[in-house]
C-alpha cells in the first residue's frame, strides 16, 4: 500500500511540475495552440470559422499520432479566447493566453487595431502570431506572420476581378467600421481606387453597434455609385447594408473585398439582394476543391458543423504549417521554427498543395503565405468561383499600390 501511495505521489508530482502525463512507458507532451478571435458580436462570422478550422486540424493531427520532435511525441491542445473584435478585449485575451496559459503559438487577432496593441507583447515573449489583420509586414516582425493572404492580396484581387467582370465600373461608395481598422481600410481603398481608376464618391464610417443603415444609405444612394463596398465592415453588418440598400431602390453592385460569409449574407440580405456580390475567398471548398485533400476535409467540416465557412480551411492549414515547422526544426522553440520557415527553399504542404512564405520583395520579410486566392460571386443564391489569383499574379498590382502611396 505504501509503495502504491509513493508511486501515485510521484505521478502527481510529474504532472504538476512538467505538464506531462505519464502512462506506463508512453509520455504525452502538450503544445498549446491559442485562438484569439471575435467569437461573439459582429465579427463572429469571421472568428468562429477560424476556431472551427483550427479545432478540426488539431483533431486530425492528434488522431494521426501528433507532432514528432526527436524521440518525443506532442499532442496539440486548443485554447480559444474571444476578442470581441475589440483591441481592449483583445489585449486581455492575448495576455491570458501568454501569461496564464503559456501559449507560444496564437492564431489571431482578426483586426489590425488589436494586432497593434498586442504585438509588443507577442514579439517580446517570442510568441508566433498568425494574424488576420490588414497590417502590412515589417522587417522587424520576426514572430509575426499572416494566417491567410495579406489584405494587399485579397482586396486587390477583388478589385481586379471587379474591373474584369464589369469594365465600365467608374464610381464607388465605401463602408468602414468607425475604428482604427476602418481608418486603415479607408486609406487602402483610396489607393486601390487610384490603381483601378475608380472614383470613390464617399466613405461612410459606421459606429459600433449600429444596425439601422437607412439614414446613411439615403445620403449615398442619390450619388448613384456603381458599387457599394463593405471593406472591413463585418459580414453581418454588410449583409444588412445590402438588404436596406435594395429596399431603398439601389440597383448597383456590392463587393466584399475583405471576405464575407455567404451563408449569413443570404440569410440576412436574401438571395435577391445579394445577387452579384463579389467577394474574396470562398466557402465552397467542396465545389472549388483546389486539391482532393481540400474536398475531403471540406466535406468533413460540413458534416461536423452543418455549414461551409469562408476562410475556415485556410486556418486549418495554419495548424499544419505549425506542425511541419516544428518537425522540420526538430524543436518546439519558436525561434527555431521561424528560422526554418524563412529558410530559402523551405516548403509546406496544405490543402492548397505546396506553399511557402513570401513577401520579401515587397515588404523586406517573408511572412505571407503564397496560397492561391479564389474570388467568387453570388449567382442565384450560390457561390461561383470566377477567378483564382496567385501571389506572382498579384505582385504587380500590389507594387503599383505601394508606389501610388509614395506619390
Amino acid at each position: 500500500m505504501r509503495r502504491k501511495i509513493i508511486w501515485g505521489l510521484l505521478i502527481l508530482t510529474l504532472v504538476f511540475f512538467t505538464g506531462t502525463v505519464v502512462s506506463g512507458e508512453e509520455k504525452t507532451n502538450i503544445i498549446k495552440i491559442g485562438v484569439a478571435q471575435p467569437l461573439s458580436g459582429g465579427g463572429a462570422p469571421w472568428g468562429v470559422p477560424v476556431d472551427r478550422g483550427v479545432r478540426l486540424a488539431v483533431d486530425h493531427i492528434n488522431k494521426a499520432g501528433g507532432v514528432h520532435v526527436g524521440d518525443k511525441t506532442y499532442k496539440l491542445e486548443v485554447i480559444s479566447e474571444d476578442t470581441e473584435f475589440s483591441p481592449n478585449v483583445g489585449i486581455a485575451a492575448f495576455s491570458k493566453l501568454i501569461y496564464k496559459d503559456g501559449v507560444k503559438y496564437i492564431i489571431g487577432p482578426m483586426s489590425s487595431g488589436t494586432l497593434k496593441v498586442v504585438q509588443p507583447i507577442t514579439e517580446a515573449n517570442k510568441v508566433i502570431v498568425m494574424h488576420c489583420g490588414a497590417s502590412r509586414p515589417k522587417p522587424t516582425d520576426f514572430y509575426t506572420f499572416r494566417a491567410v493572404q495579406i489584405a494587399d492580396e485579397y482586396a486587390p484581387a477583388c478589385w481586379s476581378a471587379l474591373k474584369k467582370l464589369y469594365p465600365k465600373t467608374k464610381t464607388m461608395v465605401v463602408f468602414e467600421p468607425d475604428s482604427e481598422t476602418g481608418q486603415e481600410g479607408a486609406k487602402m481603398s483610396q489607393q486601390y481606387a487610384k490603381v483601378t481608376n475608380i472614383k470613390i464618391l464617399d466613405i461612410v464610417f459606421v459606429p459600433e453597434g449600429v444596425k439601422d443603415f437607412y439614414p446613411m444609405l439615403t445620403k449615398v444612394i442619390p450619388l448613384k455609385p456603381d458599387v457599394i463596398t463593405g471593406s472591413r465592415t463585418p459580414p453581418g453588418d454588410f449583409a444588412l447594408i445590402m438588404k436596406q440598400a435594395r429596399e431603398l431602390g439601389y440597383k448597383g453592385l456590392f463587393m466584399a473585398d475583405y471576405g464575407s460569409d455567404t451563408a449569413m449574407v443570404l440569410k440576412i440580405a436574401g438571395p435577391e439582394a445579394a445577387e452579384g456580390l463579389i467577394q474574396s475567398g470562398t466557402a465552397d471548398y467542396i465545389g472549388f476543391a483546389f486539391t482532393p485533400e481540400m474536398r475531403k476535409v471540406g466535406q468533413e467540416y460540413l458534416d461536423r458543423y452543418g455549414t461551409q465557412d469562408a476562410w475556415s480551411l485556410e486556418y486549418y492549414n495554419d495548424v499544419l504549417y505549425i506542425k511541419q515547422g516544428i518537425e522540420a526544426a526538430g524543436s518546439i522553440d519558436t525561434t527555431k521554427v521561424v528560422q526554418i520557415w524563412r529558410r530559402p527553399g523551405f516548403r509546406m504542404h496544405g490543402l492548397y498543395g505546396e506553399v511557402r512564405w513570401v513577401g520579401e520583395e515587397l515588404y523586406g520579410t517573408n511572412s505571407i503565405l503564397s496560397t492561391p486566392l479564389p474570388i467568387n460571386q453570388i449567382k442565384n443564391g450560390k457561390e461561383v468561383v470566377t477567378a483564382t489569383a496567385t501571389w506572382e499574379q498579384l505582385v504587380p498590382f500590389i507594387r503599383a499600390v505601394l508606389e501610388a502611396e509614395k506619390r
